[in-house]
């Protein structure tokens, strides 16, 4: 991890873009100076990784701008358990929230500018500010569901055609920031079959990066 660009209290400016999204779950602008006083900012290029499976997650990470994703193995198979745009928040909850060894590989899809606050910063801000934990529960609150919308998309939507017009639609910018092979990947799906879906006329207005 290069870059890194650490902030003071006078710094608040250059973290307004994390500060005004945290606000849109919660208003924190009461803590603005204490939360930018704690976060890291990093400056990465694609397939940077920044978590690596049995490592202990210890951040939350604000996608500024860029993507990240996370992959998981499960009984040897390859699975891409999210991909997110920025901006946007990231974690790997059950590794974060327990303190233990994760499972998942989060790297970067592209460049992206990622700040990063940790474990022990973030549970000092709850405990001092009750906006600041307002906007947490919130915040994980809006995770959870689309995590449960995407799960969902991907067991119970058998038809494929279906799965890549709703993520399309979830998820503005995702189809034409991601490789298609990782869309595959993320859809479960081949990338012969993407691609065959995304070729079909009434798929004309899907511009997918396939690089």
């Amino acid at each position: 991890m290069e870059n890194k660009e650490k902030t003071s209290t006078t710094a608040q400016n250059d973290f307004m873009g994390v500060i005004n999204y945290l606000s849109h779950f919660h208003p924190v602008y009461d803590c603005a100076d204490e939360i930018a006083a704690r976060l890291v900012r990093m400056h990465l290029p694609a397939k940077t990784v920044i978590l690596k499976p049995g490592q202990i997650a210890t951040c939350f990470y604000f996608i500024e701008n860029g993507a990240l994703k996370a992959t998981e193995v499960r009984d040897g198979k390859e699975f891409i358990n999210w991909i997110l745009i920025g901006p946007s928040m990231a974690h790997n909850g059950r590794s974060f929230y327990s303190q233990s060894p994760g499972t998942e590989l989060v790297d970067t899809v592209e460049p992206t500018v990622v700040s990063m606050m940790d474990h022990e910063d973030i549970y000092y801000l709850i405990n001092k500010y009750h906006s600041f934990a307002a906007c947490v529960v919130k915040l994980l609150g809006h995770i959870i569901a689309m995590r449960e919308i995407n799960f969902s998309l991907m067991v119970s939507v058998p038809d494929l055609e279906t799965r890549v017009r709703r993520m399309a639609m979830l998820y503005p910018g995702l189809l034409t920031r991601v490789p298609l092979r990782l869309l595959a990947v993320y859809l479960r799906m081949t990338p012969e079959t993407l691609s065959r879906i995304i070729n079909k006329p009434e798929f004309a207005d899907l511009k997918i990066k396939t690089e």
